[in-house]
């Protein structure tokens, strides 16, 4: 295979077999070369002993040690212990035994034959078995990935030694390869000018062979195949995180369209693992999907941990990094030194407009929060802090609620809310929650009200002020630190759910840090005239469960897309994603 720039191949063997051989090797047991003193007559634990001494002339046994002597002294020369599996293995093939060496043993590997011989010859009914099988994971000039299996499974004849036209699977897979190779030789079908010592990988020589043994009697068959796309679940770090991309009802209809699919154990994910090994999902020890297949898709939501380790997979995630982000050059530089690629799921877009979003959730969660924090004030009591999930959005309003009933009973103060972006995804979840929450003076601000760009005096008159967009061109901030100084400042919170703190466009300067859901409010006022900031980036959190299923729906006939190998190279969704990763990455220097 001229065209493949590299080839890894490795064997795995029954546990502890390259042990057991390994040890043999350094025993000296399979040396070649005939000992002084003839074997023949020793019993095999007197001739393991002779073997011993000449290679330990300073660690000699008594010539007539035991058994257990010698095992310990195998053990000391291999700094194990007597439970060594080589050295129970030695016993069970006999090394130990008092059975007499015989007749033309003069090296020790002849006395390891002749034990092996007689201990594993094939009984009356007995026959053998060959499992073969040659993993393949491609990477193809148009980026496109697969793992192509190569299997045999091939039995012996049986009876070998007694039918002589019955053959063991070892001896015909063997030997009838190379029978087939004399014959195509003897036949003139080998080509003119391949002469000499040969290997068989031309396909002239090989795919004739294995035509051929295919249509014997008893045929010597490689079954190949490539095997379905591999879509990995991981699972999120980030703390409080608990939403995750995939439900086990999403999940199996992956399984159901041709996908295999592997989900991590997680301790903080909502759904809990059985779920998903329910629906046939194969599952995983939590974070190890850096050892998943080179072909498989890494599917999460939230940022990777940050050890700076090589990323060789395509991940689909919300990276955070194509608006100038801090640490942006650092996490594409862990993908260009892997030969990875990213595909964020916050440019996964169909005619401009994301396939899939957290927009609502997030809408709902922050409106929830901004009230919440308002009633807080009002009563004088601690900020919001230690945030945890609630089961559903209802259960969230119903705990905002109680808490604006109380102000209005005590205080006799309702809430007014501005909303910037109402009229989006993230917008129209906001005025939900408010308007499930009894707040009466919703404004709504979208394209029209902001076009003409800030400073916007009108947002300081509003208690509770969320903003719903984010921009990517440098525009007039919307407020500023001048503003919120005003003595007639009425705006007591402000929840940017876009929260890109570090963004050169953040149209909100008037913080420069995020909040977290154990920390969620920010003071940037004081202690006469409050102004709470609440910039969480993951507020679909605290609904994960309607926030994973909903997402989970929409993102799902995206990702049934990948069951072609080519869908990244070919679909619209993941072919822009990808062309943004490649033009992100050159901007990055890398």
């Amino acid at each position: 295979m001229p065209e493949c720039h590299s080839i890894i191949r490795g064997t795995y063997r029954n546990n502890g077999w390259c042990n057991t051989l390994r040890a043999i090797a350094l025993l000296g047991l399979n040396d070649k070369k005939e000992c002084k003193d003839s074997l023949v007559g020793k019993t095999y634990l007197e001739g393991a002993v002779y073997v011993y001494n000449s290679r330990n002339p300073d660690a000699k046994l008594p010539a007539s040690a035991n058994a257990d002597q010698l095992k310990e002294a195998y053990a000391k020369f291999l700094k194990s212990d007597t439970k060594n599996k080589a050295i129970s293995d030695l016993e069970w093939v006999g090394q130990f035994s008092n059975d007499k060496i015989p007749d033309g043993v003069k090296a020790p590997i002849d006395m390891m034959c002749t034990l092996w011989t007689a201990k594993m010859q094939y009984g009356e009914d007995e026959k053998d078995m060959i499992v073969m099988q040659h993993i393949f994971e491609v990477e193809y000039k148009n980026g496109a990935r697969e793992e192509i299996t190569s299997t045999l499974i091939n039995f012996g004849l049986g009876k070998y030694h007694h039918i002589p036209s019955k053959f063991t699977s070892m001896a015909r897979t063997v030997s009838l390869p190379l029978a087939c190779a004399i014959r195509m030789k003897l036949e003139d079908r080998i080509e003119k000018n391949v002469t000499g010592v040969i290997r068989p990988v031309d396909p002239a020589i090989y795919n004739v062979i294995l035509d051929e043994v295919s249509k014997f009697d008893n045929p010597i068959i490689f079954k190949e195949a490539a095997l379905p796309t591999a879509i990995w679940l991981r699972h999120e770090v980030k703390p409080g995180e608990e939403r995750c991309a995939l439900t086990p009802e999403t999940a199996k209809e992956l399984l159901d369209a041709g996908f295999r699919v592997t989900v991590e154990k997680s301790d903080t994910r909502c759904i809990p693992i059985e779920e998903y090994e329910k629906v046939g999902c194969k599952i995983a020890e939590t974070a190890s999907w850096p050892s998943a297949p080179y072909p498989t898709i890494i599917l999460g939501l939230k940022e990777l941990p940050e050890d700076n380790s090589d990323l060789i997979h395509r991940h689909i995630l919300f990276a955070h990094c194509y608006k100038d982000q801090a640490g942006w050059k650092e996490l594409l530089a862990r993908f260009k030194r892997g030969g990875g690629s990213l595909y964020d799921l916050e440019f996964l877009k169909l005619n401009g407009r994301r396939v899939a979003a957290f927009g609502r959730p997030a809408g709902m969660a922050g409106m929830a929060l901004g009230l919440w924090q308002w009633a807080m004030q009002k009563l004088g009591k601690p900020a919001i802090a230690d945030l945890k999930s609630w089961k559903s959005k209802e259960a969230m309003c119903e705990t905002v609620r109680n808490a604006l009933k109380e102000v209005e009973e005590k205080k006799g103060l309702k809430p007014s809310t501005l909303i910037i972006g109402a009229l989006g995804r993230c917008g129209r979840g906001a005025t939900w929650v408010a308007e499930q929450c009894g707040v009466t003076t919703i404004i709504k601000w979208d394209m029209e009200e902001t076009k003409g760009g800030g400073p916007f005096k009108a947002l300081l008159e509003t208690d509770v002020l969320v903003n719903c967009i984010y921009l990517t061109v440098k525009i007039p901030p919307f407020l500023t630190k001048e503003m919120v100084a005003s003595p007639t400042r009425k705006l007591s919170v402000l929840v940017d759910v876009s929260c890109d703190t570090s963004n050169p466009n953040n149209p909100f300067p008037i913080y420069n840090t995020g909040t977290t859901l154990t920390s969620p409010i920010l003071p940037v006022g004081d202690a006469k005239m409050p102004l709470d900031v609440v910039a969480i980036d993951h507020l679909p959190s605290l609904i994960p469960l309607e926030s994973s299923i909903n997402y989970g729906k929409d993102l799902l006939p995206y990702l049934k897309e990948l069951i072609h190998k080519d869908a990244f190279a070919t679909k619209p969704v993941w072919k822009d994603a990808g062309d943004l990763f490649v033009s992100k990455t050159k901007a990055a220097g890398l």
